[in-house]
């Protein structure tokens, strides 16, 4: 005879069960399965290189970075993520980190770490416009907006000279919500040293089209544009003219800004 299987009793009508929910496991921080994909590196551990010794290994890591990624990135995994931090270690094992997919949470953690911190570290050399300029691009690569606009900042209180600096900020601003105003300053900085480049007026111009109360400024700087344009290219200019146009439309028909309409 086949032995009985025990069932549950019943349960009589109106009368709750009881769902039993294993508890969950406790994070490890320091669990060796972490997803570095996803998940930042665990707390900050272990005594800090002599400054000497740390000296020597980021000079050797900066050689292997463009020949050797993955040397580069073993040896910066010596000074990574301990105590005190190095934040120029950690900025550049970011930079080689976050051109691999699998790492892009450790990646955005030691480039943030760095783009915020590294300033305050005693003076290095190394930490210069060429550094925040790779740490903000990796960053933006990760969309990690908020920290591409801190490390492109620093590196914009360097060295201002080059438009295309100017334009990476703008880029990151224009990641982040009411930031408009600021990215289309920033392109106006990018077109003072590039005057030949048009496309920084356009820009700044459909920017300020989505700031309430920015119109007339929008409008202003899209007749700059279309003048500098001249017949250069008749097909662009019709174009820019029906947006004029439509901005102008927009504007008569209701041109009191909308804080002063107390829509905040």
């Amino acid at each position: 005879m086949a032995a009985c299987t025990p069932t549950a009793p019943p349960t009589k009508l109106g009368e709750k069960t009881t769902v039993v929910t294993p508890p969950r496991a406790a994070v490890d921080p320091s669990r060796p399965f972490r997803s570095p994909s996803l998940e930042a590196p665990p707390p900050r551990s272990g005594a800090q290189l002599p400054a000497e010794e740390l000296a020597g290994l980021l000079k050797v890591a900066a050689e292997q970075a463009a020949s050797d990624p993955d040397q580069a990135i073993a040896a910066l995994r010596g000074c990574a993520n301990r105590l005190p931090p190095s934040y120029v270690c950690e900025g550049r094992l970011g930079v080689l980190l976050s051109a691999r997919g699998a790492y892009r949470a450790e990646a955005a953690f030691y480039l943030t770490e760095a783009a915020t911190h590294a300033a305050a570290e005693p003076a290095d050399p190394s930490v210069d416009a060429g550094f925040y300029r790779a740490v903000g691009d990796a960053l933006m690569a990760l969309s990690r907006h908020e920290a591409a606009v801190t490390a492109f900042s620093r590196l914009l209180a360097l060295d201002a000279a080059d438009a295309a600096d100017h334009e990476r900020l703008a880029n990151a601003l224009q990641g982040l919500p009411d930031r408009q105003v600021e990215a289309a300053a920033a392109l106006q900085q990018a077109f003072e040293r590039a005057p030949t480049e048009l496309r920084f007026l356009y820009d700044q111009a459909v920017l300020l089209s989505q700031v309430d109360g920015e119109l007339p400024r929008s409008i202003a700087l899209l007749r700059d544009y279309l003048e500098r344009l001249g017949d250069t290219d008749p097909a662009r200019a019709g174009k820019v003219k029906a947006r004029i146009k439509e901005l102008e439309g927009d504007l008569r028909a209701d041109p009191t800004p909308l804080v002063k309409r107390g829509g905040g």
